[in-house]
């Protein structure tokens, strides 16, 4: 989405100066008012909502677009659990970070999980997950 709305801008100066640099796309892009955040919002499959929770978490997250690498700058949890007696809604969602961004979750044509345990995926460690 991103990589789409820096393309053209991107063409323009290497027409302009032959190699541009990441510094000068983004005030290039910034100059024109190109939007440079994106959003998204994951609404899972009807089957799995059997098991209902009332909670939400939303974060900032700086995505580098050259090499992929992302970082959680910051991430807001709500969740109502009423009067718990362990509340381990945090580990919960370093273990959602773990699964959605660190694993490769593979699976055969027979829906057999081959992953091979810790030793093929990185787990979420503290430079990983939201200060």
């Amino acid at each position: 989405m991103l990589v789409e709305r820096l393309i053209l801008i991107k063409e323009k100066l290497q027409e302009q100066m032959g190699s541009v640099k990441w510094s000068t796309l983004i005030l290039q892009a910034q100059s024109q008012a190109v939007n440079l955040s994106a959003s998204s919002c994951y609404v899972p499959h009807f089957s799995s909502m059997r098991y209902l929770n009332y909670g939400a978490a939303v974060s900032e997250v700086e995505v580098n677009l050259l090499t992929r690498e992302t970082t959680i700058l910051q991430s807001d949890i709500l969740y109502d659990y009423g009067q718990s007696l362990n509340p381990a809604i945090e580990g919960a969602f370093v273990q959602g970070i773990g699964f959605f961004m660190l694993e490769e979750y593979l699976a055969n044509s027979d829906g057999l999980v081959v992953t091979e345990g810790t030793w093929t995926y990185k787990i979420p460690t503290t430079d990983t997950i939201p200060k």
